[in-house]
C-alpha cells in the first residue's frame, strides 16, 4: 500500500504541477553538471581543485557508504534515500547540496545539460538548475580539502580488553566515550532508554600485534607512506595490500579471553570501529569504516581485524586525505557491544536537518536492522517524523516502503526478510506512532540538553524498551550558515 501510494504522490505530483524534489541538503552551488552511474564514474579531480573545476554530480544510483569525491558542489540522485543516511551526514558536514530528483523525464532533461557549467539552488520543496557562463567564488562551491584539528591519542601497551567504564576519547575514540556516556545517562531515572553492555578494544592494540611480525610491519609502514604519493591508480592496490596485511595479524589472547568473560557464549555482539578520527566536531567519518554484526563472542578475533583493516577503505581514505588527517596520525579502537534484535531501528536528528528548525527532533525509522537507514543501499524510503520539543506534538511525514528488513541470521550473517507492513505496529497503530514520536523526542531533547549542543543518535526499539547504540555531535548547516559553531 505504501509503495502505491508513493506513486500516486508522484504521479499527483506530475498532474498538479508540483516540483519532484525531494531536498536533503538545501542551499545553492555552481559547477560543471557531471552525469554518471555513481560516485565511483566521476571523473578524478584534483585533491585541492580550484573554482573552475567543481562539479554538480548528476547520479543514476548512490548507495550511501561512497566517498563524495573533492571538488564536489553539488549532488542530484535519480532516486529516494534516507535524510539521516551516513551519505546525507556526509555532505552536510561538507557543505554539499544535495537533492532527489523523483521524476524520470525530468532527471533525463537534466542529463542533456551535461557538460554546462550551472548552478543548482535547492531550498525547501524546490530546486533549480539554471545554466551559467562562469562559477561564481560568491556561491558556496562544496566538499574541498580542509583542516582537521585531530585529537590527541593515548596507545595503550596492554594486550587486555578495556572496560566501557575506563573509555576516554584519548584510549578509545570519540565513539566509544559516548557509548559510555549514554550508559551513565541510562542509570538516571528520568533517561527513558537504556543501554547495550559494552566493552573497547583501545588504540594501540594494532600497532602491538604489529610490532610482534616486524616483517609485515616494516611492509606495513612502507605502503602507509607510500600513501601520501600514490595515485589514483595506484591507489587500489596499495589499499588491498594494507588490509590483507591487517587482517593476517593475531588479535591478543588477552583481548579474545576478555570478550568470552564479558559476555554469555550465545551472545550476539556489533563489533563497531571507533577511530580517532571519526564523531568528531570537525569530521563525523559516518560510514566509512566497516561494523560487523551477529557476531558470537567465540568468532570476536575476525571480526576485530575486520574493523582494524577497514582503516584503508578506499572512501575513509579520500576522506581523510579531503579532511587533511595524515594517515600516521590515525588509530582505530574497535566497541564491542551487546547486540540487540530490534522490532525498529532508528536515527534522529535534535535540530530538524532538513527544515534547521531548532524546536524540532527529526526521526527515521525502519524494520530490521539500522543499516537499512545508514547505508542507503536499499530500495524505498523509511518512516518519517517529527516530534516537536516544546508541544511533544508528534508529526507522521511517511510511511515506510522498503521491501525488506534485514535480521540477523545464522552467527556471523545478516538475511533479508520481506515486510509484510500489515504485521508491523508502526503502520497500523497510530497511538502506537504518536507513542514512539513522543518518547524519542523526550529522549533526543534529553540527551542533548546532556551533551551540551544538537545530537545525530542511533538506536533500536525492541519490545517495551527504546535502546540508544550511540549519539555523536550533529553538524548544523544551511544556506550561508554552516554551523551553529561558524
Amino acid at each position: 500500500m505504501s509503495k502505491l501510494i508513493d506513486l500516486l504522490i508522484k504521479k499527483i505530483r506530475i498532474v498538479a504541477g508540483l516540483p519532484p524534489w525531494d531536498i536533503i541538503a538545501p542551499g545553492k552551488a555552481s559547477g560543471r553538471l557531471v552525469a554518471a552511474e555513481g560516485f565511483g564514474n566521476l571523473p578524478n579531480l584534483p585533491d585541492s581543485p580550484d573554482i573552475g573545476e567543481r562539479v554538480i554530480a548528476l547520479l543514476e544510483k548512490a548507495e550511501g557508504d561512497e566517498e563524495i569525491p573533492a571538488g564536489t558542489a553539488g549532488i542530484i540522485v535519480a532516486h529516494e534515500i534516507p535524510h539521516l543516511s551516513h551519505l546525507a551526514v556526509r555532505a552536510r558536514q561538507s557543505h554539499i547540496v544535495f537533492a532527489a530528483c523523483e521524476d524520470r523525464e525530468l532527471f533525463s532533461d537534466l542529463t542533456g545539460l551535461a557538460g554546462q557549467l550551472v548552478e543548482l539552488d535547492a531550498v525547501g520543496e524546490k530546486a533549480g538548475l539554471r545554466i551559467v557562463t562562469e562559477i561564481s567564488s560568491g556561491i558556496y562551491s562544496g566538499n574541498s580539502r580542509r583542516a582537521v584539528g585531530m585529537p590527541p591519542v593515548q596507545m595503550n601497551s596492554s594486550d587486555e580488553l578495556l572496560p566501557l567504564k575506563e573509555a576516554t576519547p584519548e584510549n578509545a575514540g570519540a565513539k566509544a566515550y559516548s557509548a559510555l556516556r549514554l550508559e551513565d545517562l541510562a542509570r538516571r531515572g528520568d533517561a527513558l532508554f537504556k543501554t547495550a553492555p559494552a566493552a573497547v578494544v583501545p588504540f594501540g592494540v594494532m600497532e602491538a600485534s604489529l610490532r610482534d611480525e616486524p616483517a609485515l610491519e616494516k611492509e606495513y609502514r612502507t605502503l602507509m607512506n607510500d600513501l601520501s604519493r600514490a595515485g589514483q591508480n595506484d591507489l587500489a592496490g596499495v589499499l588491498k595490500r594494507l588490509r590483507e596485511i591487517v587482517t593476517v595479524l593475531k588479535v591478543p589472547a588477552g583481548i579474545i579471553s576478555g570478550v568470552m568473560k564479558e559476555f554469555l557464549p550465545d551472545k550476539q555482539l556489533m563489533v563497531r570501529s571507533s577511530a580517532n578520527c571519526e564523531d568528531i566536531k570537525e569530521s563525523a567519518g559516518a560510514g566509512l569504516y566497516d561494523s560487523a554484526a551477529n557476531v558470537l563472542p567465540s568468532g570476536i578475533a575476525p571480526a576485530i581485524l575486520g574493523v582494524w583493516a577497514s582503516l584503508w577503505n578506499r572512501r575513509a581514505v579520500l576522506s581523510r586525505r579531503n579532511a587533511g588527517i595524515r594517515n600516521e596520525s590515525t588509530a582505530m579502537a574497535v566497541l564491542i557491544q551487546e547486540m540487540l534484535v530490534p522490532e525498529l531501528s532508528f536515527i534522529m536528528h535534535t535540530w530538524n536537518p532538513v527544515t534547521y528548525n531548532p524546536d524540532e527532533v527529526y526521526i527515521e525509522l525502519a524494520v530490521g536492522l539500522g543499516e537499512t537507514l545508514a547505508s542507503a543501499a536499499t530500495p524505498g524510503s523509511p518512516y518519517r517524523m517529527v516530534c516537536n520539543k516544546k508541544t511533544a506534538e508528534t508529526n507522521m511525514l511517511s510511511f515506510a516502503s522498503f521491501s525488506h528488513a534485514l535480521l540477523p541470521g545464522p552467527p556471523g550473517s545478516v538475511i533479508m526478510k520481506t515486510i509484510s507492513y500489515s504485521d508491523v505496529r508502526m503502520s497500523t497503530d497510530k497511538s502506537f506512532r504518536d507513542l514512539v514520536g513522543r518518547r524519542l523526542g523526550t529522549i533526543g531533547q534529553f540527551v542533548e540538553n546532556a551533551f551540551g549542543e544538537p545530537q545525530d543518535i542511533e538506536g533500536v526499539i525492541s519490545g517495551d524498551g527504546i535502546y540508544l547504540v550511540q549519539s555523536r555531535a550533529q553538524h548544523i548547516s544551511s544556506s550561508g550558515a554552516f554551523s551553529k559553531k561558524d
